[in-house]
């Protein structure tokens, strides 16, 4: 156990690591857009493009950073009528469920990125393959948080 926990210490610095120098990319490719549209012009083509990558990769990255915390958004109609111990268990089986669902999710994402491998991105040289692959390492790190967090709810430590 002591494992896993470990790999997703990684790999939460990792990702926070990888999102902020996917939000610089990001600032960068805007404020450069800014520049070029009204004062000189900078020899960067598809600008939005290379954008929108950086939104998909901070999506999915951002969302698998909030499941680690706990921040993620959720539903929780009758929560403060459950008792702790109730609350903990739900918990545990939504956490389940996620993760079985996140199986067929990494299967049909290396798909994705497989297929998109063959489709280019006008105006750039990038594959469809590189946002494509965005989800697919925000489902890698979420099924890696999950996994750490559903072992410290069988040794009964809080996660």
């Amino acid at each position: 156990m002591h494992v896993i926990n470990e790999l997703a210490a990684i790999t939460e610095r990792v990702l926070e690591w990888m999102a902020a120098l996917l939000m610089f990319g990001l600032l960068a490719i805007v404020a450069l857009q800014v520049v070029d549209r009204h004062y000189i012009d900078v020899p960067i083509t598809a600008p939005d493009a290379y954008a929108r990558i950086c939104v998909v990769w901070l999506t999915f990255l951002g969302y698998a950073l909030a499941a680690r915390s706990g921040l993620a958004i959720r539903v929780d109609l009758i929560d403060h009528w459950l008792s702790p111990r109730v609350q903990s268990r739900l918990a545990g089986l939504f956490d389940l469920v996620i993760l079985a669902t996140l199986v067929l999710l990494l299967q049909k994402g290396w798909l994705l990125v497989k297929l998109g491998a063959d489709q280019s991105i006008l105006g750039t040289d990038l594959t469809t393959a590189v946002p494509n692959a965005g989800l697919l390492v925000g489902f890698v790190a979420l099924f890696i948080f999950l996994t750490a967090r559903l072992s410290q709810r069988l040794l009964h430590r809080a996660p």
